[in-house]
C-alpha cells in the first residue's frame, strides 16, 4: 500500500506543470467599488493602467491652454502634474459588445482580454452598465456613459457621465482571483511534494 501511495505522489508532482498549459478563463464575481473622480465639466479621463491607476486631464489649470493631470487609486487622488504621467496605459478598445438574451446595446462598449463592458437596455434587469467575462455579463452600475470608457485587463474601468451628473467615475474590481488552473497547479503541486517527502521519511 505504501508503494502505491508513493507512486501517486510522484505522478501528482510530475503532472502539476502540465496544468499550466490547460485553456483557462479568469474567475470573476463582478463585485465593484465605484468612485467619483472629478468634475466632467472641465475634466476627462486620460487613461487607465493595468494596476488600477486612473489619470484625469483637467483643462482648468490657471492659464489659457494649460492642462494638468491628476492620478487616482481606489478613488483617492494620489498626485498631480502639469505633464501627462508616463505610465503603461491599458485602456482596452471599442468593440462589438457580447450581449446575452434580454440585453440590447445602448451605446459605448469596450473590451480588453476576457473582459467586456457596455451600456445596455435590459428586459431582465435595470438599464445601465453591464460587464464581466465575455459571454456572461452582469449589471454593474446604473449610469449613462458619454465618453472615456476604458477597461483594463483585470476588469477595472473608467468612464465619463456627461448626462446624469457631469462626473468622471472609476470602478475597481474587488474580486481579482487566481485563474482555476493556477489554483489547481498549486494544490496538485503541494499534494505531490507532501507525498514525496512522506515517502522519503518513511524510507529513512
Amino acid at each position: 500500500m505504501r508503494r502505491y501511495s508513493c507512486a501517486i505522489a510522484l505522478i501528482l508532482t510530475l503532472a502539476a506543470p502540465l496544468l499550466v498549459t490547460l485553456p483557462t478563463r479568469p474567475a470573476h464575481a463582478d463585485v465593484y467599488a465605484v468612485y467619483r473622480i472629478g468634475n466632467g465639466n472641465t475634466q476627462s479621463v486620460y487613461g487607465l493602467t493595468d494596476s488600477g491607476v486612473a489619470v484625469i486631464k483637467d483643462t482648468r489649470c490657471g492659464q489659457a491652454g494649460a492642462f494638468c493631470y491628476a492620478t487616482y487609486v481606489n478613488g483617492l487622488q494620489t498626485g498631480t502634474s502639469t505633464t501627462a504621467p508616463l505610465l503603461a496605459y491599458d485602456d482596452g478598445m471599442a468593440c462589438a459588445p457580447h450581449l446575452i438574451s434580454g440585453l440590447t446595446s445602448a451605446g459605448r462598449s469596450s473590451c480588453n482580454g476576457s473582459f467586456n463592458m457596455f451600456v445596455a437596455l435590459s428586459m431582465i434587469g435595470p438599464n445601465g452598465i453591464y460587464g464581466g467575462p465575455v459571454g456572461s455579463p452582469s449589471f454593474i452600475f446604473s449610469r449613462e456613459i458619454s465618453a472615456d470608457f476604458f477597461v483594463n485587463a483585470v476588469g477595472d474601468f473608467t468612464f465619463s457621465d456627461y448626462h446624469t451628473d457631469e462626473s468622471n467615475w472609476m470602478a475597481v474590481d474587488l474580486t481579482k482571483v487566481p485563474e482555476p488552473s493556477t489554483l489547481a497547479l498549486l494544490t496538485t503541486g503541494y499534494l505531490g511534494i507532501a507525498g514525496t517527502l512522506r515517502c522519503r521519511l518513511q524510507r529513512s
